[in-house]
């Protein structure tokens, strides 16, 4: 984590992919602001990266975030495990073993 500007936060999610019969063409990322259970897409990236910056983050504020893959037909993955984040909070878990299954 690196503070911008001394007010807000940002992390960097990491995960793993390994392609199947039916691989993704895209990543879409989900973040849950107050750890609430409420998710709402906030980017979609292709797969040549497997990760994401997020920044913007207020400080004292629980972020939670998951994953899912997308194939060319619009098909969306289970979504990877939930990881969670408090900048100025806490200890960051590791996200890098985000799953997409």
């Amino acid at each position: 984590m690196r503070h911008l500007f001394s007010l807000f936060a940002l992390v960097t999610l990491l995960w793993d992919y390994t392609p199947g019969s039916d691989p993704a063409v895209q990543f879409d990322i989900y973040r849950d602001i107050g750890c609430s259970g409420v998710f709402t897409k906030v980017a979609t990236q292709g797969v040549a990266s497997q990760a994401f910056v997020d920044d913007g983050l207020q400080p004292g504020v629980c972020y939670a975030w998951y994953v899912t893959a997308q194939n060319s037909a619009g098909q969306e993955s289970h979504p990877s495990n939930i990881t969670q984040y408090t900048p100025g909070g806490g200890v960051l878990t590791s996200p890098f073993n985000l799953r997409v299954q």
